[in-house]
């Protein structure tokens, strides 16, 4: 079995639509997809990611299925009261109570997150109060049991840690999402901390990651990715990707910090 989980194009996140760029990187893919024989389509129900899949679906006249479980985790943790969690953020929003808003998980200074070792833990993240503060746990726990309902639509049934299946297959499924929901989804295939994943992965937008199913024993399934954000679609066009959730390489750079 194949999942092909797909980020939407460049955003405009105050108006949850796309940019003139996510527009074009969007029609990009729309020309390239097809080539991948997606499947069946599913699209989170946000603004950026409909629009994403509206240029495929209208090309090929192609149907989707909306989910809200696909919606980013966006602001999902509480860091208020809690000395570790105001210290581990910068860039902070406030309500007008005076109160910090709630804060995107993964957006944790790395000096920070290395002084917390549980956060890498397979187990212990859970735990944590990057994790227990707020609705974090709450919303990861969601979009694996989803992921795992599809899955167990196609013969894939998870047991434990490990899925298995009385006859595997060679079904392909698309997920045109988010960068957070993703990389949440792709811990739970491979079974580590979705800290790893938020705080090593950064796929650009309109990007394609291609994870497959390994059958060693009969019965016995795992998941592994062959690609990790690819933007081939927009290599033949000669398109530089645009930097969204990418911080600065050099400091220096007119980037975000």
């Amino acid at each position: 079995m194949r999942l092909l989980f797909i980020r939407h194009g460049d955003p405009d996140y105050d108006q949850d639509c796309l940019t003139f760029d996510g527009e074009q990187e969007a029609r990009m893919l729309a020309e390239y997809l097809p080539q991948l024989n997606p499947g069946q389509i599913y699209v989170s129900t946000f603004g950026r990611a409909r629009q994403t899949a509206e240029y495929y679906l209208k090309k090929t006249g192609s149907q989707a299925v909306y989910c809200d479980w696909l919606q980013e985790m966006t602001r999902t943790l509480n860091v208020n009261g809690n000395p570790d969690l105001i210290a581990a953020y910068n860039d902070y929003d406030f309500n007008p109570d005076g109160s910090y808003r709630m804060r995107i998980p993964w957006d944790i200074l790395p000096r920070e997150f290395v002084k917390h070792p549980e956060l890498t833990d397979r187990y212990k993240w859970r735990e944590s109060p990057f994790a227990a503060n707020g609705i974090v746990l709450e919303k990861y726990d969601e979009k694996c049991r989803e992921l795992d309902k599809l899955l167990a639509q196609h013969g894939y049934i998870r047991e434990g840690d490990i899925y298995r299946t009385a006859q595997g297959n060679h079904d392909t499924i698309t997920l045109i999402g988010h960068l957070g929901t993703t990389n949440a989804m792709l811990s739970h295939l491979f079974n580590v901390s979705p800290f790893v994943t938020w705080n090593t992965l950064c796929m650009h937008t309109s990007s394609i990651t291609e994870v497959v199913s390994e059958e060693r024993e009969k019965s016995y399934v795992s998941f592994r990715a062959l690609k990790v954000g690819d933007i081939s679609h927009l290599s033949v066009h000669h398109r530089e990707p645009t930097c969204s959730a990418r911080f600065c390489e050099v400091y220096e750079d007119e980037a975000r910090h």
